[in-house]
């Protein structure tokens, strides 16, 4: 949901390039997430330039803040009064997520890097895993709202329509 929407709002506004604020550690608990669950194919969409299909409906990326651990970025809009949101998702720490965060933590910590050169080996593997996936990167248009999908209807359209299913039942009730 949250790629369609800024997908379609950028290219609505007619933006160039969409900047992405996720930072050093937002990165390497991706990749390191997709590595756990065997799922490394999923990490070419990752990084500064993703693979993908050439397709005007979607907007190019860029993440300035990539290289960035995420304290300097927390650290950088409290000095400059940006009042940021530090607050944690009340159910974040029953996440897969958590753990992987956890764990890269603690080996950041004992050996200072671990972030670094998790990400710079995932840059340097990247070319190769995008080779293996030109021929799965075909982008569908979705026959309800018409944008790009992987199948004939895309996840915003199945998700609104498992909702007003939903719904229905619930009014049956």
């Amino acid at each position: 949901m949250r790629r369609f929407l800024l997908n379609k709002t950028a290219r609505n506004i007619g933006a160039d390039v969409l900047g992405i604020g996720h930072n050093l550690d937002d990165e390497t608990q991706a990749i390191m997430a997709n590595y756990i669950r065997g799922d490394l194919l999923r990490g070419v969409r990752l990084g500064a330039n993703a693979f993908s299909v050439q397709d005007r409906r979607f907007v190019p990326r860029i993440k300035p803040l990539r290289e960035v651990p995420e304290k300097e970025v927390a650290l950088y809009a409290i000095l400059k009064g940006l009042n940021p949101d530090l607050a944690e998702c009340p159910y974040a720490e029953e996440s897969f997520r958590w753990d992987v965060r956890n764990i890269l933590n603690e080996l950041e910590a004992k050996y200072p890097g671990t972030k670094y050169s998790v990400l710079r080996t995932f840059d340097r593997i990247k070319p190769a895993l995008g080779k293996a996936t030109v021929g799965d990167s075909k982008i569908n248009t979705c026959k309800l709202c018409g944008e790009p999908a992987s199948n004939d209807v895309c996840k915003v359209c199945e998700l609104i329509a498992r909702g007003a299913k939903v719904r229905e039942v619930e009014a049956r009730d």
